[in-house]
C-alpha cells in the first residue's frame, strides 16, 4: 500500500491554513492508504492535528509518493523570502544563501534524490513566481513542474504563470484546498441578528469605524472572531474554529480583507464582501491582496470586492455593495463551485490512486456525488 508524505504550510495559529490542513486529513483518510502530514520548520501539535517535522531531504525517501498540499509552498517568492527569514531567524542558517539551499533542496529537488518517488503539488499558489528577481530559480522551477506526477494550481493565474514556465509539464486547473474542507449542513436562521466581521490583512491597523455604520444601516449586531486565533491557547484551536464557524453560518452577511477567512464564509453560504487593496501587485508578497482580487473574481463574485485603496469612506461603499447583492447570482457561483470542488476531489483521488501511470489533461467532465451538499445561501 501506498505510503504518502503530505507536506503542509507554516502555520503557529492561523485558522485558514488550519482549514486547509483539516481539509488534508479529511481528504487523506478519505483514500484509505496511509499518510503523514509534515511541515519543516516546526514540528506542531495542533488541537486534533498531527504533524512530523522535516529538515533533512533525506527523511523523504520512506514515502511513495510526496504532496505538497497548498498554499506557496512551492513558489520561489515565498521560499526567496518568508522561508529563508524564519531560517535565519530561528533554525540557524548561517545567510540566506544557506537558507535558500535548503529550501530548494526541500521543495524542489527532491526528485533529483529520489527519482523513483512520486511528487504532487494541490491547490498551490505561484502568484510572483514569474518574478524578474527570482529568474535564478526559474530553471530549478521548469524542472520540478516537469518531472511532478501532477501539478494542480489553486488559480488561473498561477496556472498561466507555471504553464508559461513548464509548458509540457502535467498541469491541470485547481482550486484551494480548503474548499475541500466539507461542513454539515444547517437550516439558515429565520431572520439573521448579525453580521460577522475581521480584518488582519489589508486594513492592518487603520480604523475600524465604518463597522459601526454598519450596525447602525442595518440594524444587525456586528461581531468580531479572532481569525488569526491571537488570544487562545492552541489545545482548544478545533473547538474555537467550530465555534467561529457556526457563527459565521448564522450571520446576514460577513465583511473582510483575510483570503481564507472568504473561503471558509463562501463555504457555508454566507454573503460575503471582501476589501482589498488595488495597488497591491502579484510579486508583492504572500499577504499580497492580488489572490483576493483573483479569488473573487474567478468565483465570479467580483461585485463583492472593495478596493480600500481608491480612498473613499468605506461604510458607504460596503453598504452599497450589499444593497445590490444579488442572491441568484451568488447561488449560481456556489454552484459552480461545488461542481469545480467535485471535479478537483475526484482528480485528486485518481491522480493518487493510478500512481505514477497516471496522466491528466483535465478536470473530469463527469462527476460523482457530492461528499457533501452545497451550502446553502444566507439571504
Amino acid at each position: 500500500m501506498s505510503r504518502i508524505g503530505v507536506i503542509c504550510a507554516f502555520n503557529p495559529h492561523n485558522y485558514g491554513m488550519f482549514s486547509v490542513d483539516l481539509a488534508a486529513r479529511r481528504f487523506f483518510r478519505s483514500l484509505g492508504q496511509p499518510f503523514t502530514t509534515l511541515v519543516t520548520q516546526e514540528r506542531r501539535l495542533t488541537s486534533r492535528l498531527h504533524f512530523e517535522r522535516v529538515r533533512d531531504p533525506q527523511q523523504l525517501g520512506r514515502f511513495d509518493a510526496l504532496v505538497y498540499w497548498g498554499d506557496f509552498l512551492n513558489n520561489p517568492m515565498w521560499g526567496h523570502t518568508d522561508y529563508c527569514e524564519r531560517e535565519i531567524a530561528h533554525l540557524g542558517a548561517r545567510d540566506h544563501a544557506q537558507a535558500w539551499q535548503r529550501w530548494l533542496d526541500l521543495y524542489l529537488r527532491v526528485k533529483q534524490r529520489f527519482p523513483a518517488l512520486r511528487v504532487y503539488a494541490f491547490g498551490g499558489c505561484f502568484l510572483g513566481a514569474d518574478d524578474p528577481k527570482l529568474v535564478d530559480a526559474k530553471a530549478t522551477l521548469k524542472e520540478f513542474l516537469s518531472t511532478a506526477e501532477l501539478v494542480a494550481p489553486r488559480d488561473s493565474r498561477s496556472f498561466d504563470i507555471v504553464t508559461g514556465i513548464a509548458p509540457d509539464a502535467h498541469i491541470v486547473r485547481g482550486m484551494d484546498n480548503a474548499w475541500l474542507l466539507p461542513f454539515a449542513p444547517e437550516p439558515p436562521p429565520a431572520k439573521p441578528r448579525h453580521f460577522v466581521h475581521f480584518f488582519g490583512r489589508t486594513l492592518g491597523r487603520a480604523s475600524h469605524a465604518f463597522v459601526d455604520e454598519l450596525a447602525l444601516a442595518t440594524g444587525l449586531r456586528p461581531v468580531s472572531v479572532d481569525w488569526l486565533n491571537r488570544k487562545r491557547p492552541q489545545f482548544v484551536a478545533h473547538w474555537n474554529f467550530m465555534r467561529m464557524h457556526r457563527v459565521i453560518a448564522a450571520a446576514a452577511f460577513v465583511v473582510t480583507d483575510t483570503y481564507h477567512f472568504t473561503i471558509n464564509a463562501l463555504n457555508r453560504g454566507v454573503p460575503t464582501v471582501c476589501l482589498h487593496d488595488g495597488t497591491h501587485a502579484e510579486a508583492g508578497g504572500t499577504l499580497g491582496d492580488a489572490k483576493i482580487r483573483i479569488l473573487m473574481q474567478q468565483a465570479g463574485m467580483e461585485d463583492m470586492l472593495v478596493d480600500v485603496g481608491q480612498g473613499r469612506p468605506l461604510g458607504p461603499l460596503i453598504l452599497d455593495r450589499l444593497a445590490k447583492f444579488d442572491a441568484d447570482r451568488q447561488a449560481a457561483a456556489l454552484r459552480r463551485i461545488e461542481h469545480q470542488r467535485r471535479g478537483y476531489r475526484s482528480l485528486l483521488e485518481g491522480a493518487l490512486r493510478a500512481g505514477s501511470t497516471h496522466r491528466l489533461g483535465a478536470m473530469p467532465t463527469t462527476q460523482p456525488a457530492p461528499a457533501h451538499p452545497p451550502p446553502r445561501l444566507r439571504r
